[in-house]
């Protein structure tokens, strides 16, 4: 099986993530996550709020939306691999508060 992952996807993530922005930034507080409709999945499944802390980019391909989303998730951030289909092309992360979901 050949790696592909994004490597712009997984650096603009861990940047983002990284700037605290004044609170605990350790990856682990972070969400992590792949989707074909990533504002729904954000805003509507993990009740994230819009002027809240989160990302997402398009990975153009689901294998590579999974392998990023893997390799994210070995770094330290929180989630689960195995959803989606072959839409699911986006990878995003969110900052967990008492708010969101899993």
């Amino acid at each position: 099986m050949t790696d592909m992952t994004d490597w712009k996807i997984v650096e603009a993530i861990k940047q983002y993530a990284t700037r605290c922005d004044g609170v605990d930034c350790e990856l682990g507080n972070w969400y992590v996550g792949i989707a074909a409709n990533p504002r729904k999945r954000l805003f509507e499944d993990h009740g994230v709020a819009e002027n809240g802390a989160w990302i997402f980019n398009d990975a153009g391909h689901d294998q590579h939306a999974r392998d990023t989303e893997t390799y994210l998730l070995d770094q330290g951030f929180d989630g689960g691999s195995g959803g989606g289909d072959g839409t699911t092309t986006y990878v995003y992360a969110f900052r967990k508060t008492s708010s969101t979901k899993r």
